[in-house]
């Protein structure tokens, strides 16, 4: 049955815009893997893990194919600049039970959502019911499945549900890493029969395996500190020495490692067993070897090789020399958003919200800065002169983030050299014990896993 194609929102090409701009300053990159299993014009719900605020659909619609219609907790609809946005692309508002809302109120928005498949349309669902910060995903909610069933009893055919993992290196931090991990679809067709036959079990089937492909597509682990021993070593093997390659390693490889890492570390007992226990031991020693050369970042993955650290610096510096000019200019014209943005930091304490608000800071409150140097700039010194400051502000920030990256990479690049001016032990023991590191790794996954992981990412 073919679908007529999905309605665009008049601001599809704003708000795609806009979300790549957004991730662009944000991140440092942000890898797709599987993005291909996502076809417009298809019926199909987007269902995805939930841990980083707003920043989440905004990845997604700047990193995915098309722009979906995302459902979300009425609870959001408070916050103005969210409501705006929501407005914009046409998101639908859920009641929730925790929110003390009524949920019979969600069936004009299932029909809405039937409507929408039936005309081709991809919707977004976070089926954990909401943003949460735990090492592992929360139990899915049926809303998914009730609403992909519904639409496929209904007669829209070829409806498929695709999960989507979303990894974050670092939500706090600026200029982090992602990726987005697409799954197989689940072809709902499939379930339509037992649905009309039994619809409570049928919800309960395939929410679960909706559980199990998102799983695979996820980081789940038993704790906070399993989650940061399995980092390390997936970071220390990703980004280690061993079997260069010639492209730069991408941080989609760092977690899908991860991923196989836990899935065997649980197999083999748990954070109690002596297979965790010995990788934790070997990435302790790495960072205790580390700290002996000066290295005192506990996440760092340095490579231990001098030639390669000055060719880096050397690339770092024309790179730094030449922004400068245009970094000064953003400094001056940008300047007074530092306060702001340290001031969200300040009052937000939720990690997984702290991304969210430092990009609303920026996209509400950068306009009215340019604005206003705009027109300060033209009343002063006439058009010319303003239209060079409304071009500035926005280029020179761009330049600005560029150049202080390029900064704090060369600074950390330079007070590297003091490695291999300390005696030869030390720096032979940090690679010693980064191959333990990596043996471990292998032992726990194989060494044809990582390989294959390198291949298809």
């Amino acid at each position: 049955m073919s679908h007529p194609g999905p309605e665009r929102p008049p601001a599809y090409r704003f708000l795609k815009a806009l979300a790549w701009t957004v991730v662009r300053v944000i991140f440092r990159r942000v890898d797709v893997t599987g993005a291909s299993r996502l076809t417009e014009g298809e019926p199909t719900i987007i269902a995805a893990n939930h841990t980083n605020g707003l920043a989440d659909p905004v990845v997604m619609v700047a990193k995915l194919p098309g722009l979906p219609s995302f459902l979300a907790g009425q609870d959001l609809w408070r916050f103005p600049p969210a409501r705006f946005l929501f407005w914009l692309a046409r998101v639908l508002p859920v009641s929730r039970r925790r929110d003390g809302a009524d949920v019979g109120d969600n069936e004009s928005v299932f029909s809405a959502c039937h409507d929408a498949l039936a005309h081709g349309a991809h919707l977004a669902i976070y089926p954990e019911g909401g943003v949460h910060l735990q090492p592992s995903m929360l139990p899915l909610k049926t809303g998914t499945a009730r609403i992909a069933l519904g639409a496929a009893a209904s007669g829209t055919r070829g409806v498929t549900i695709v999960p989507i993992g979303l990894v974050y290196d670092d939500k706090g931090r600026f200029r982090s890493q992602a990726a987005i991990h697409v799954g197989h679809p689940i072809e709902v067709d499939d379930w339509v029969e037992r649905y009309r036959v039994d619809g409570p079990g049928a919800v309960r089937g395939l929410t679960d395996l909706l559980a199990a492909r998102l799983h695979e597509l996820t980081l789940n682990h038993a704790s906070w500190e399993e989650a940061a021993v399995i980092d390390r070593a997936a970071a220390i093997t990703i980004l280690g020495e061993r079997a260069p390659g010639p492209r730069q390693p991408v941080f989609a490889e760092r977690s899908a490692l991860s991923r196989a890492l836990a899935a065997a570390i649980e197999a083999s007992g748990g954070e109690e067993g002596d297979a965790f226990r010995r990788l934790a031991s070997a990435v302790e020693a790495y960072r205790r070897d580390l700290a002996l050369l000066g290295i005192d970042n506990p996440r760092a993955v340095p490579r231990l090789d001098p030639g390669w650290i000055r060719i880096r610096l050397a690339r770092l510096a024309i790179g730094s020399v030449a922004l400068m000019p245009f970094a000064a200019i953003g400094v001056l014209l940008n300047g007074a958003m530092v306060p702001a943005v340290n001031l969200v930091r300040a009052r937000v304490k939720h990690p997984a919200w702290q991304t969210t608000a430092k990009g609303l800071t920026g996209l509400f409150l950068l306009p009215t800065l340019w604005a206003t140097e705009t027109t300060i700039a033209y009343r002063r010194f006439g058009g010319r002169t303003a239209l060079a400051v409304a071009v500035a502000g926005p280029l020179g920030g761009v330049a600005w983030i560029a150049w202080r990256v390029r900064w704090l990479r060369w600074r950390r690049t330079a007070a590297s050299l003091e490695w291999f001016r300390r005696p030869d032990a030390a720096l032979a023991a940090a690679r010693a014990s980064r191959e333990e590191v990596l043996e471990r790794v292998a032992e726990l996954v194989g060494e044809p896993a990582i390989v294959r992981i390198r291949a298809e990412v």
